[in-house]
């Protein structure tokens, strides 16, 4: 039991962090609690579930993704998202303007078939990365959706389901980024 409370914790302290960054206006403390029994999964890489986790929260979709990504040359998410799309799941991407400049990238790749993505180039690094599943859901953490990350580098990823005032935070965010962003050319 102890150690279900220092997750809660843990949790908790994750939750108050991302709303209290993200927030534009001041965040009461009582709207900073997960509610009870929310689920999360969290997972590692290299060969910690990171990437299983991803490509789940995308493949649990059902009406729209909105990705945040500093890089992007994981064809496997890449794949994920295509499927999303195909099944009539929104998704659109904002990324990192000098980190994904790749002619034959991943992001160039989606944005060629269909997907609408945008790059921003208004900060020294566009260093966000999450998911926002559904208006219901947020994947966050250190992974980039990149082949190193999921093979070689030391990342993590948290997926808190069904935390909408969270996903609006997180939404709010995307929409200014995307907004400051400028199609892939």
């Amino acid at each position: 039991m102890e150690k279900v409370m220092h997750a809660w914790a843990a949790l908790s302290a994750v939750y108050l962090f991302a709303l209290a960054a993200l927030a534009s206006a001041p965040v009461l403390a009582q709207d900073l609690i997960l509610p009870a029994g929310t689920p999360v999964d969290v997972g590692f890489s290299p060969n910690g579930g990171a990437e299983a986790i991803v490509l789940n929260a995308i493949g649990s979709a059902r009406s729209s993704v909105l990705m945040s990504a500093y890089t992007f040359t994981n064809r496997r998410i890449s794949d994920a998202l295509q499927a999303a799309e195909r099944r009539g799941v929104k998704v659109a991407i904002v990324a990192d303007l000098e980190r994904n400049k790749q002619p034959n990238g991943e992001l160039r790749y989606l944005a060629e078939h269909g997907i609408p993505v945008r790059v921003n180039g208004n900060f020294l690094d566009k260093h966000s990365k999450y998911l926002i599943i559904d208006q219901m859901s947020v994947e966050t953490g250190s992974f980039n959706y990149s082949s190193a990350s999921a093979l070689k580098n030391e990342e993590n990823v948290l997926w808190l389901h069904n935390v909408p005032q969270l996903a609006k935070v997180f939404t709010e965010e995307w929409q200014s980024i995307w907004q400051g962003g400028q199609n892939i050319n």
